[in-house]
């Protein structure tokens, strides 16, 4: 074959330019970091390197999920433990008027100062703030004032009910029912429930849910034998079985509410209401306390409060309020563990997730970065390389001929 003088340039001109372009290639991975800085210097290495970026920032955002979730937590078991200070001074004060030794006055200035505390309750349910979120408001987390005073003095629950009395036309006020709502987030469960409630009798009077599914079979109820408050006191029902609190007023059993499995008029629907953070791949953890749990507790303080300043109040009248106030201590209890126990659940999740994070930023690493040694020792030869094949081709090719050439 015969070798022109053109095909001699042309090899040297084609030698050098692969030469610089290995030298280029070299100097930018050395600079940078990477071993991969664009998907053609290894194809497999960047579809992974894709891959492994989107496990990390998916990672990353299951952790300050986990962040997110633990501040709800830390919050809700700061209101918590607050609540339960407070009741057991409640408590305290309780037992000291259960005392035959201490007068009127001396009971009355306990109902004050008992009062005051269940204002102190209200504010810390009404003050659990995480980043403008209301702990204790459900999913209406935008809900100012969880709870609110009526004219009466009377609790009012603001937040999410998770109840829909759409079409409940028995279910009104005028009939007795002031209103409904889910009581616990693990009781959310979308069903229908249909009340019924009997002819007041001696001042009580028996009301029940019923839990249909959605074939229409009876799944669970629950009655209770409840005293009809007095005219503008609210009265606080709860269905713990069902998850469910009831409110009513002195109108329950004027006019009893009866219906068959299929009636509306006197049927709900419930939805879930608990807020719930992903922490992990299709696992939410469900972080918020309900705030109508504690309309048993308010209703129930208010009673005491009542009894405390009529003067003499009957030694069974206190002995309940005893009782209720420890449901009260044992329902912050409950909650408060329930609370503890889902932050250990975030420590081990995070701690889990962390490991995982290292070893993707690892694998990431190993698959993109460069080995410095490796990296310098042949950016060092190709150096020597490429002016080695200047020197050669100055040599090989004639300066007549590049002369000619230009």
């Amino acid at each position: 074959m015969r070798v022109t003088n053109r095909m001699l340039v042309e090899t040297v001109v084609n030698n050098l330019q692969r030469n610089l372009d290995a030298l280029n290639q070299t100097q930018n991975q050395v600079s940078s970091g990477k071993r991969v800085t664009r998907p053609s210097d290894d194809p497999e290495a960047a579809s992974l390197g894709v891959r492994l970026r989107h496990e990390k920032a998916t990672g990353d955002q299951f952790l300050r999920n986990v962040e997110q979730a633990r501040s709800w937590l830390t919050a809700s078991d700061q209101a918590l433990g607050d609540i339960g200070d407070a009741l057991s001074r409640i408590r305290e004060l309780t037992v000291q008027a259960a005392n035959g030794t201490y007068t009127a006055s001396d009971r009355a200035a306990m109902a004050q100062e008992i009062a005051q505390l269940r204002q102190h309750i209200i504010a810390t349910l009404n003050d659990a703030v995480v980043a403008d979120q209301h702990l204790f408001a459900g999913t209406r987390t935008t809900t100012a004032g969880v709870f609110t005073l009526d004219a009466n003095g009377n609790a009012v629950y603001n937040g999410a009910t998770g109840v829909d009395l759409t079409g409940a036309t028995d279910l009104v006020p005028a009939k007795g029912i002031e209103g409904i709502t889910l009581s616990a987030t693990d009781s959310a469960v979308p069903a229908t429930y249909r009340v019924t409630v009997s002819a007041a009798s001696g001042g009580v009077a028996n009301v029940q849910i019923d839990q249909y599914d959605s074939t229409g079979a009876l799944v669970r109820s629950q009655t209770q034998a409840v005293t009809v408050p007095a005219a503008g006191v609210i009265g606080v029902v709860e269905f713990s079985t069902l998850g469910l609190t009831m409110t009513v007023n002195s109108s329950l059993g004027a006019t009893p509410i009866t219906g068959t499995s299929t009636s509306t008029t006197n049927a709900f629907t419930t939805s879930a209401t608990s807020i719930n953070r992903e922490v992990g791949p299709g696992t939410n953890l469900p972080v918020n306390v309900m705030g109508s749990s504690f309309l048993p507790l308010l209703a129930d303080l208010q009673s005491l409060v009542s009894n405390l300043t009529s003067g003499a109040p009957s030694q069974s009248a206190i002995e309940q309020a005893l009782g209720n106030i420890d449901n009260a201590i044992d329902v912050v209890l409950k909650n408060r563990a329930d609370v503890g126990a889902k932050v250990n659940r975030l420590d081990f999740t995070q701690s889990r997730m962390s490991a995982l994070q290292l070893e993707v930023q690892r694998l990431q690493s190993t698959n993109e970065d460069v080995d410095f040694a490796e990296a310098l020792t042949r950016l060092t030869t190709q150096q020597a390389v490429y002016q080695a094949s200047l020197q050669a081709g100055a040599r090989t090719v004639p300066m007549s001929i590049l002369d000619f050439l230009h």
